[in-house]
């Protein structure tokens, strides 16, 4: 790696976004289209807008990457590849992707194009990364649970360029791995329709429903990583990757700026490396959840990293109540922070919403103010400045006006009685060279070579800076000062139209798609007869799993003994039943050979595959794969990819609905027809991070104590937590299951091969009376399971 390329990606949601991070020192940018983006809400960009902003990138040397990093359902895919056809000949530099089966697609279809695996890809070990490097990829986005010497691994042995996010908000889930938002509201944030359940307040509650934590239990603080620059840039980290596309501008300015000035001083002066308290400060004045983190660098999670008490901005600590009158509604501040006119400030109120206010007067620190608050504080109330208008201001002045430039180089021909020449090239092979007026022989003051330098290195307003400028000339040639201003404007016209024209693309054949889908959509030849999947947690649920119209049996693996494993297999082998291992959803611990890898020579029969990791290893297995739903098998290009891979099948997402299962062909498909859904994997075990009282590097005092633990949201829902206290992971469950059985015509009237029922809470008795009423499909019969709801899922509503 050459440290002197380190990118700084910059996230841009509208235009002033957008000038805000080129001038303030980005080398790359990535944005949304209207549609297809992993972030539905920010402004992003019409098909022209994107046409404008890809030649204003490219004229200043900054590449443009476009997100097209969600899921699409089947009768969306024509217009995505149209679309990606036209971002590829307006010259777009990469596309960022989580649907595999379009990543393979567009591999094959835009072959000089760079493809960036998202983060919505949970990547997070070393053959992850090389499972996507063989299919193609350019470059991945981990993880943002990935730990410094973690990422320092996955560099050492691997070719692909590996991105990071360096600064702004953490997801309480993996990424890619949340179902929270499409199961509470119907907004997949798979989709980029994200509704942020993480920002809501829940209470924690015990076996006996007692409390015993409320707030904002799942609200990480943001990530601010500008001490460990030089650490991250010597672990082989390709490109540093700033949070934020739906941030304001002046957020934008102020963090690429603040980066942009650490990455420099570390490149060139290592050894002085330092970072000003002043620019912290700054940041956390611009945007905080109640101070920063360092992400998961150097720790795997804790209440450190959480921002239990508000999920807002706080803004900077400014001073404390120390008198209200509620007759006046004047309150008195002791301050410690300057305070101007056009601030904002918020009092903290014990127990009620906080209050804010606009200050209208300057204050020094540490002078006592007196203000007008219409809600009532209390003396000790703490006081926040929230808006620091001098700051903001001198940000927006950051990009009100384009100073960045990129650099050029040109030569002057300046012979008399022929046209003077004009040659501009750049660093990326781009060149022009524009003629003049013919050079007369001076009658009085011949034009001198510092003359004409000067007068053709005015650039002006122009994307370009001349750094150097040669001149081969007649002595006593002349030309008016006029004539030398236009040459120099159509030289400039002419490189611009030559470095457009260069990163444009001719249209590709995108038929091959069309053909693709038609191929998916053959007519079925008949309805199929469905066999049953089980998946069960613990070894004492095995017999209950037993019926014959059960084929398969998933064992959730959870460190089990092998001889547990091969007991369980032969037991399944005696019945005709095929027995698999479920891995985790979640591979960590990366210096540990993992234990699933020694069940090569056991009986069971295959695996199911959870993680792009465990694809890769084991792709030369002997035993059959199922690729489970944490992959977001979500439309049927993604479904042949895998398919065509050798594995026995593929379990396909819960999101969708009816309808758009329809549509999968093929065998081996399978669907989820009861079960409590897991809605959040995350590093963020809430038990430890509260009850727990867990360290920073180490594990929590309720470690193997598998007391249950639930959320409750502000609807007096439920969300059981299940922890793997072996690698400090928590799974948040949905607290109804799915059940279709009173849908089990439709279901069965599906082009799939299997019903999958998931048993996580249920006792032996309530599974298999379950199992039996999907096996004979006694919808009618079907016994209530005492005070338990359930829900059909996504099956007829979907997801946005």
């Amino acid at each position: 790696m050459n440290k002197k390329n380190i990118e700084l990606l910059a996230p841009v949601g509208n235009k002033e976004s957008l000038f805000a991070a080129v001038n303030n020192g980005c080398d790359a940018v990535y944005l949304g289209g209207k549609a297809f983006s992993a972030r539905q809400y920010a402004g992003n960009f019409s098909l022209e807008e994107m046409e404008e902003v890809l030649d204003y990138c490219h004229l200043r040397n900054v590449k443009v990457y476009v997100t097209v990093n969600t899921l699409y359902k089947q009768e969306e895919l024509g217009n995505l590849f149209e679309f990606l056809n036209q971002l590829y000949i307006l010259g777009v530099d990469a596309f960022i992707v989580q649907d595999l089966g379009t990543a393979v697609k567009i591999r094959k279809l835009f072959p000089d194009i760079e493809l960036h695996g998202s983060t919505q890809m949970t990547i997070h070990d070393l053959n992850g990364v090389k499972f996507l490097e063989e299919l193609g990829f350019d470059r991945v986005v981990l993880s943002r649970e990935m730990s410094l010497e973690e990422i320092s691994y996955i560099t050492k042995n691997t070719n692909m360029a590996i991105e990071v996010f360096v600064h702004g908000a953490l997801c309480f889930s993996y990424s890619g791995q949340c179902l929270m938002s499409s199961m509470i509201g119907g907004r997949s944030g798979n989709r980029g329709r994200c509704a942020q359940p993480c920002r809501l307040p829940y209470h924690l509650v015990d076996k006996d429903n007692k409390k015993v934590a409320s707030g904002y239990l799942l609200s990480p603080k943001d990530i601010q990583t500008l001490e460990y620059i030089p650490q991250l840039i010597e672990s082989g980290v390709t490109s540093f990757k700033i949070e934020g596309r739906m941030k304001r501008p002046e957020y934008i300015a102020s963090v690429v700026s603040t980066y942009r000035k650490y990455i420099d001083q570390y490149l060139s002066e290592q050894k002085d490396y330092s970072v000003d308290p002043r620019d912290i400060k700054n940041l956390a004045q611009v945007f905080n959840r109640g101070g920063f983190s360092k992400g998961y660098l150097y720790q795997h999670g804790g209440r450190d990293m959480m921002s239990f008490e508000s999920p807002k901005h706080w803004g900077i600590y400014a001073g404390k109540v120390v008198q209200y009158n509620p007759s006046t509604k004047k309150c008195v501040i002791d301050t410690i922070e300057p305070l101007e006119p056009g601030d904002g400030i918020e009092i903290w109120r014990k127990g009620k919403e906080n209050t804010g206010v606009a200050i209208s007067k300057s204050s020094k620190a540490g002078e006592q103010i007196t203000i007008f608050i219409k809600d009532p504080v209390q003396k000790g109330d703490l006081v926040y400045k929230t808006k620091d208008k001098p700051l903001l201001d001198g940000l927006q002045k950051t990009y009100e006006k384009d100073v960045r430039k990129s650099s050029i180089f040109g030569h002057i021909k300046f012979k008399k009685h022929m046209p003077i020449i004009l040659q501009l090239w750049d660093n990326q092979g781009n060149f022009i060279e524009a003629e003049g007026e013919l050079v007369e022989e001076a009658q009085n003051q011949a034009l001198t070579e510092e003359r004409l330098q000067l007068q053709i290195s005015k650039t002006g307003n122009t994307p370009f800076n001349i750094e150097s400028l040669t001149v081969e000339m007649d002595e006593d040639g002349y030309l008016p000062i006029g004539e030398l201003n236009a040459l120099r404007r159509k030289g400039i016209e002419e490189l611009e139209k030559c470095i457009i024209k260069n990163t444009r693309r001719s249209s590709v054949n995108i038929r091959t798609v069309e053909e693709s889908f038609e191929e998916a959509e053959e007519a079925p030849k008949g309805v199929k007869d469905k066999s049953l999947s089980i998946l069960i947690r613990d070894i004492h649920q095995l017999e209950a799993a037993f019926h014959p119209k059960v084929k398969r049996i998933y064992f959730e693996f959870n460190s089990n003994p092998i001889e547990e494993i091969e007991k369980a297999a032969k037991a399944c082998y005696d019945r005709n039943i095929e027995f698999f291992v479920a891995l985790p959803r979640i591979d960590v611990n990366y210096k540990k050979k993992k234990i699933w890898y020694n069940l090569e020579n056991t009986l069971i029969d295959g695996y199911l595959i959870r993680t792009y990791g465990q694809a890769y290893t084991l792709k030369n297995t002997c035993k059959k794969r199922i690729m489970d739903y944490t992959f977001n098998i979500f439309n049927p290009l993604t479904a042949q990819f895998w398919m065509r891979s050798d594995v026995e099948g593929v379990t396909l997402s819960p999101e969708l609905n009816y309808e758009e299962l329809k549509v999968f062909r093929g065998d081996g498909i399978e669907v989820i027809g009861y079960g409590y859904l897991p809605l959040m994997t995350t590093q963020q075990c809430i038990i430890g991070n509260t009850v727990g009282d867990k360290f920073p590097q180490g594990f929590c005092k309720n470690r193997n104590d598998h007391k249950p633990y639930k959320l409750i949201d502000r609807k007096g829902e439920e969300f059981p937590i299940i922890q793997d206290c072996s690698s400090c992971i928590a799974v948040i469950y949905n607290g109804k299951p799915i059940l279709l059985l009173n849908e089990f015509d439709k279901l069965s009237s599906l082009p799939v091969d299997s019903i999958r029922l998931d048993f996580v809470f249920e006792s032996t008795e309530d599974m298999k009376k379950i199992i039996e009423s999907y096996g004979n499909c006694k919808k009618a019969a079907f016994p209530q399971i005492k005070g338990q709801e359930y829900t059909k899922g996504h099956f007829f509503r979907g997801v946005e």
